[in-house]
């Protein structure tokens, strides 16, 4: 379970989760 959590916030941090919400400038 811990290694999934781990995993999944890698990804949150790889993708560009704030281009959709708000310009990164």
């Amino acid at each position: 379970m811990g290694t999934e959590t781990k995993e999944k916030n890698e990804n949150e941090e790889q993708r560009p989760f704030n281009v959709h919400e708000k310009p990164f400038q």
